[in-house]
């Protein structure tokens, strides 16, 4: 507690010290009129004194930040025009310290001018109506700001990584922060087994690939040499042949009226039964090497992820001989928390990165949604499918993304780095004018991971701070969180 209450102090005296931070001495009176006006490329934020016809010169501070990168202007000089009851234009001005002007402005006649500041030759500001009073007496009563706003120079935005965004109305697709593994898609994995049991002689075996080697589709993996066995291969091929002969014989004769019809259809019958028993067992689909061996072949193209056997080995009917991956698809496996259950069906695509990168790949298809939740995880299952042409997407890989809604959301939209976590709420600082913020709640609705809704909180055009607003934060502890400005 008392660690948590010096880090405090200490935040609010650097706040403090940082806001009363001089850049150029400059006497701004207390009833100074300040005004903040933007652009699409420019922020104006100057502070005048009240202006009083026939009076003496006043020199305005005026701050001009140009908003791609959030940066002081330096490069071109400044001049104020005044149009109205009459024409008054300032001599042009350079900076007196980056993004700091000090233009003089004179009005002799009262009335409602339309100012204007023009920055080289390259941008011309509207900065509103100005109005110019008879005497010191005609002036308004000046309105004392109630406190309410958090005070940050421009001098401290310029040297920190600032940077303000209007919120805007849009459509934003609603999604889910997800997390799942890479596996291999079932339809592009395949198992090669032993039709038989047999010898993988080293002669004809010299060539099998090994694991982590590429195959092509119908390339030899093995070739298998039956035992002689009465359930061997060859016995029932010897079967085959003799049955196939014997109704060659067997239809000459019913050709010429030798033998009743039905013999023959008993001899054809022996000799389906035999070529069913020889298929059920050579599953190369008749691509024998040899008349009494058989080679098997890669039923698809892929990578060799297993191979259980080596020349040589004897191996048994069923046995598990190679396990070939094609990676060309993969299958992203998604374990969607209870609360984000109730959406697993409407997943259109999942945008996700991989461990150890930071491209981002996206699914193709939504393929499977569980029907049970794990009592273990309190998670459900989602499979969607990834293609992966290039084999840069590995089996086991673990991903990290946003799985995106059907649908869209449209309202007022914000940046979710605006969007700060402050004791378990969801706060946003909005820039108000130049150097004043104001902190708010929200409540928000659904995001897309770049952009998220604002239900409440928050209006269209307003300024919202992205970058910089713990700076901003720390500045909203200071005991000086309003104050008179000097430059």
């Amino acid at each position: 507690m008392v660690q948590r209450c010096l880090l405090i102090l200490i935040a609010i005296t650097w706040a403090a010290c940082r806001a009363s931070e001089p850049a150029e001495e400059l006497d701004i009176a207390p009833d100074a009129v300040t005004h903040t006006v933007w652009t699409d490329r420019t922020e104006i934020f100057y502070e005048r004194p009240p202006m009083i016809a026939g009076g003496d010169s006043t020199v305005w501070v005026v701050h001009v930040t140009r908003l791609a990168g959030y940066r002081p202007e330096s490069e071109y000089s400044v001049r104020v025009e005044l149009t109205g009851p009459a024409f008054f234009a300032s001599d042009a001005v350079h900076t007196a310290s980056p993004g700091i002007y000090h233009p003089k402005v004179y009005v002799e006649s009262p009335g409602e001018y339309d100012a204007v500041l023009v920055i080289g030759d390259v941008e011309r500001v509207d900065l509103g109506v100005l109005h110019v009073y008879e005497s010191t007496e005609a002036l308004p009563e000046h309105v004392v700001d109630s406190g309410g706003s958090i005070h940050m120079s421009k001098e401290e935005q310029w040297t920190i990584d600032f940077a303000v965004v209007q919120a805007t109305e849009r459509s934003v697709q609603s999604s889910l922060e997800v997390s799942g593994i890479l596996e291999p898609a079932t339809t592009h994995m395949a198992e090669i087994v032993a039709p038989v049991s047999g010898v993988l002689r080293v002669e004809d075996n010299s060539d099998m690939p090994s694991a982590r080697s590429m195959v092509d589709v119908q390339e030899i993996l093995a070739t298998i040499t039956p035992l002689a066995q009465e359930t061997s291969y060859a016995a029932a091929k010897s079967t085959e042949e003799r049955n196939a002969r014997t109704v060659a014989r067997l239809r000459e004769l019913y050709e010429v009226q030798a033998i009743p019809e039905w013999r023959l259809i008993e001899a054809e019958r022996a000799l389906d039964v035999a070529r069913s028993v020889l298929r059920a067992m050579d599953t190369t689909g008749g691509q024998s090497s040899s008349q009494y061996t058989i080679s098997l072949f890669a039923p698809i193209g892929g990578y060799v992820t297993e191979r259980a056997i080596n020349a040589g080995d004897v191996v048994d009917v069923g046995q598990l001989l190679f396990r070939i991956t094609d990676p060309s698809e993969l299958w992203l496996r998604l374990y969607l928390h209870m609360h984000d259950v109730e959406h697993a069906g409407e997943i259109s695509y999942v945008a996700f990165t991989v461990e150890g990168a930071d491209k981002l790949y996206h699914t193709r298809s939504l393929l499977h949604v569980g029907s049970a939740i794990s009592t273990a995880t309190r998670t459900l299952p989602v499979t969607l499918s990834v293609d992966n042409p290039h084999g840069m997407l590995k089996v086991g890989m673990f991903a990290d993304g946003r799985a995106f809604i059907h649908g869209e959301t449209s309202g007022v939209t914000v940046p979710v780095d605006a969007i700060q976590i402050e004791d378990g709420q969801s706060m946003i600082y909005t820039q108000t004018g130049g150097e004043s913020f104001v902190r708010r709640q929200v409540v928000l609705g659904p995001t897309d991971g770049a952009y998220v809704i604002v239900e409440q909180g928050v209006s269209t055009g307003e300024f919202l701070v992205t970058d910089g607003a713990y700076h901003v934060y720390l500045a909203s502890l200071s005991l000086e969180g309003t104050g008179d400005h000097t430059h």
